[in-house]
């Protein structure tokens, strides 16, 4: 019990902490009109601050600079990744999946996401498209308590990608994929995984050092079952029965 109260206190004092820094910012005249007005709303919202204090491992500091950060690339850095209203071709994905959350969760707790960017037609889905629906997935993981509380993990099958598909990974693209997903949400990427990549994708990814942990296929099997996986992956679903599309509802 006293554990427990311990645990609430530091809460209540970090959650202060955040509300605080978020204070003194607005009492600035830095900030766009749409950055202040988000973190205004934001500042009532107790159960939004709390997601990304839980996500920063309860740390006000770095929960408020995650929130900025979010903030500033939603309205005035990248817009175009969060639109009001979404392209027809996000809606398509839950038809015609090549990326999702699977339903299962790896040995250590873990949310999985995965792309088989084998099947990707990026003349159908554009790199664009497919930030802005890892986006609508990565929005409802911060509504899971597996993914706050134990991150997630990333796969991406890369066989099979050509010139089509590496040149959609253009510098701003990697900027921005850099930008969003690593420091606008309070979600830890525990694991990397890009398997069998090209030498023209992998200088790509060398581009700005995001070839991250765990680039061998054989590491992906230490925390997750092939029973899970899809076949693209080496595991024994099909990618339609892998995946989770509750997470792509709009």
């Amino acid at each position: 019990m006293a554990v427990d109260m311990d645990f609430k206190d530091e809460e209540l004092k970090q959650l202060k902490e955040l509300k605080l820094l978020n204070k003194d910012f607005l009492q600035s005249t830095t900030g766009s009109v749409s950055v202040r007005k988000y973190l205004e709303e934001a500042s009532e919202k107790d159960d939004l601050l709390l997601r990304f204090l839980r996500g920063r491992k309860y740390n006000g500091k770095r929960a408020w600079e995650t929130l900025k950060h979010y903030a500033e690339v939603r309205f005035d850095i990248y817009p175009e990744v969060f639109p009001q209203n979404y392209p027809v071709q996000v809606h398509a994905l839950r038809e015609n999946p090549i990326l999702g959350v699977l339903k299962h969760r790896d040995s250590l707790g873990r949310r999985i996401m995965v792309m088989n960017a084998a099947d990707w037609n990026p003349e159908e889905y554009s790199l664009e498209i497919l930030t802005i629906a890892s986006i609508v997935m990565i929005e409802k993981l911060l509504l899971d308590d597996d993914g706050l509380s134990n991150g997630i993990v990333y796969i991406q099958q890369c066989s099979g990608v050509g010139m089509k598909q590496a040149q959609q990974y253009t510098l701003r693209a990697m900027r921005r994929l850099v930008s969003v997903f690593w420091y606008a949400f309070p979600l830890q990427i525990k694991g990397l995984y890009f398997v069998n990549v090209p030498t023209i994708l992998s200088c790509a990814f060398a581009m700005l050092h995001i070839l991250g942990p765990g680039t061998d296929y054989q590491n992906v099997y230490t925390t997750i079952s092939l029973d899970t996986l899809p076949k693209c992956l080496g595991g024994t679903l099909e990618l339609q029965d892998a995946i989770d599309n509750s997470f792509l509802t709009i």
